[in-house]
């Protein structure tokens, strides 16, 4: 069971029976894994129970793992230092579902093609949709903000003397 609650009448999600999601803590983010590579057979033999029409239907089917699929995943992430991961059942898709292999992506989120590091072994391919954290130190905020704070007293020097 989930801590997330359906939307109408406050009563418990319903379960995708067999389907899991996997996602990571790393010490600069947060990534949740997907299967770019899933087939549309597999995609819609998975889907066709609930009968979905959207064309984001597959990417709700592509951020799900079985379980011995997402027990393997655990385990490569978890190979990566500072990484913790984790499965949870998945939720029932519906058809305002959007799975994460869908998003638009930059910035300080992006997609991370893990079949690219030297390390991947699994007998599937795995992306990782990840986000990166927005918090920083003291330290961290002074060296990004300090440049700025030197080209706007700068500025202001130029603009005073301009006018005086």
């Amino acid at each position: 069971m989930t801590d997330r609650e359906d939307m109408q009448e406050g009563q418990p999600a319903e379960l995708w029976p067999g389907r899991y999601y996997v996602e990571a803590n790393y010490p600069d983010g947060y990534m949740m894994l997907f299967q770019p590579e899933m087939t549309e057979e597999e995609a819609r033999e998975l889907l066709e129970p609930y009968g979905l029409k959207t064309p984001y239907a597959k990417s709700i089917a592509e951020e799900t793992f079985t379980e011995e699929q997402a027990d393997k995943v655990i385990a490569f992430m978890e190979s990566f230092k500072g990484t913790k991961a984790e499965k949870r059942p998945a939720l029932k898709p519906t058809e305002a579902g959007l799975g994460v292999g869908a998003l638009p992506v930059g910035g300080d989120d992006g997609f991370f093609m893990l079949d690219k590091t030297d390390e991947y072994d699994l007998p599937f391919k795995v992306w990782a949709y990840f986000k990166e954290s927005l918090e920083s130190t003291p330290e961290e905020d002074e060296e990004l903000v300090s440049p700025f704070k030197e080209w706007l007293d700068e500025y202001i020097q130029r603009k005073g003397r301009i006018h005086d």
